[in-house]
Parts: structure tokens; C-alpha cells; sequence
């Protein structure tokens, strides 16, 4: 069985919109896009609050750990089209 096609079935968890990460293959967040939860040893996460491979704080900078609950966590931001 195809592992991206168990990734896209599953639901996007929700990710704090400072929280950035790239691969070798290019960008797999896109700030306001969805993001593409493909895990590699290769990628690399950053908060943008402080530029780093961890958070304000100062817990490693991840997808699994970027989430609700974390106290420095920041929802993503929503437009609402008019």
C-alpha cells in the first residue's frame, strides 16, 4: 500500500502558524497553506518566533510537538472572505 495515500486520508492536525520546516526536496509548510506531514529524518523545523530549532519555550520545534496544549502554541490565521 502506497504510504501518501494513508498521509492525504488522514485529517491535517492542526499546527501553530509560527512553525516552519524544509526538506531537501523543498518547503513542506506554506504558512497559511496546509501542511504536507511526510516524515524524514532529512527536514528541518524553526519557529519563527525565535529563529530556531526550538521554541519560546525552549522545546524542540516539530510538527508532533507544535500543537494545542503548548504554551506557546498560535493558531493559524483564518480569512473570511466577505
Amino acid at each position: 500500500m502506497n504510504q501518501l495515500s494513508n498521509v492525504s486520508d488522514s485529517p491535517v492536525p492542526v499546527i501553530c502558524r509560527f512553525l516552519r520546516a524544509k526538506t531537501d526536496y523543498g518547503t513542506l509548510e506554506g504558512g497559511e497553506n496546509k501542511w504536507h506531514l511526510i516524515d524524514s529524518s532529512m527536514t528541518v523545523y524553526w519557529c519563527l518566533c525565535t529563529m530556531s530549532a526550538s521554541g519560546p519555550d525552549d522545546s524542540f520545534a516539530h510538527s508532533d510537538f507544535c500543537r494545542k496544549g503548548r504554551i506557546c502554541f498560535a493558531l493559524p490565521r483564518v480569512d473570511i472572505q466577505e
